[in-house]
């Protein structure tokens, strides 16, 4: 369970701000000048059967009032680890090429590198908290491409499941998967091919919906020609060129252009 810490100041304001307060007031001057249950001869407080029902029904209340208030410390627990983590833009500018591992080989050279990032692109639930162990273990972030992992749901549970092993953040297709990533406090990239200006049209109109942390592009090849399209529509949205990425040549022009990041598995571009 999660260990929330919050000041006597902060839970009155959750209290206020739901109203909940002025419900467990409520019941509590309600029953205030009530008999204490414990006072009375066993046979007195039976015959009070009105009374004592009455208990019972607003400890259920009460108990709901908890859990509500259990539930908002929790959303806003998420929501301070989310305002307290470096800026995503921050990390990608530390993260020229990011890189992308496909298989255990590739761990070592990727916690190697100078990048503050590693791309997941396999793992199960059985392999993958020891991968991120070793990613998180170098002081790097471990980013998981859900759409390449197998075994996890691509739904709110999944999600849960790799922020609790502690992925940093996750890529996806989906917007249903990114928004859940973003209620988890986690980092979310939206991945996108870019196949035709239509598509490039496409991006554009969904970020104005919903804006993920990052971009990335698929082919690397093509994101020069619609870079200028997503920052115009979002002039702070990162940017990350993926696939087909074969030079540091290439990685140069793309960060001219204006990509923040290059995420390749060619091993021997490891190197910024």
């Amino acid at each position: 369970m999660t260990q929330l810490k919050f000041s006597p100041e902060k839970i009155q304001n959750i209290l206020r701000d739901h109203q909940l307060g002025l419900s467990v007031a409520k019941i509590l001057e309600k029953h205030r000048d009530l008999p204490s249950t414990e006072s009375q001869p066993a046979d007195d407080a039976a015959a009070d059967g009105s009374t004592l029902s009455a208990l019972l029904e607003e400890n259920r209340e009460l108990k709901q009032l908890v859990g509500e208030l259990l539930l908002e410390m929790q959303a806003q627990s998420h929501h301070s680890s989310a305002d307290e983590r470096e800026p995503v833009s921050s990390v990608l500018n530390r993260s020229r090429i990011i890189p992308a591992i496909r298989g255990p080989e590739y761990i070592n050279a990727a916690i190697a590198s100078p990048s503050a990032i590693v791309w997941l692109l396999y793992g199960t639930p059985l392999t993958l908290p020891e991968i991120v162990r070793q990613v998180r273990s170098a002081g790097k972030l471990p980013i998981a491409n859900l759409d390449l992992l197998t075994g996890f749901a691509h739904d709110a549970d999944g999600i849960a499941l790799l922020a609790a092993e502690g992925v940093a953040g996750v890529v996806s297709t989906r917007q249903s998967v990114l928004r859940a990533a973003r209620a988890q406090g986690i980092i979310a990239v939206q991945r996108t091919f870019v196949v035709d200006s239509i598509a490039v049209g496409n991006i554009t109109r969904a970020l104005q919906h919903f804006l993920p942390d990052a971009v990335e592009l698929l082919p690397a090849a093509a994101a020069p020609l619609c870079v200028s399209a997503l920052h115009a529509a979002q002039p702070t949205l990162p940017v990350i060129a993926t696939g087909l990425v074969t030079s540091m040549r290439q990685v140069d022009d793309l960060i001219r252009c204006g990509v923040s990041s290059v995420a390749t598995s060619d091993i021997s571009l490891w190197v910024l």
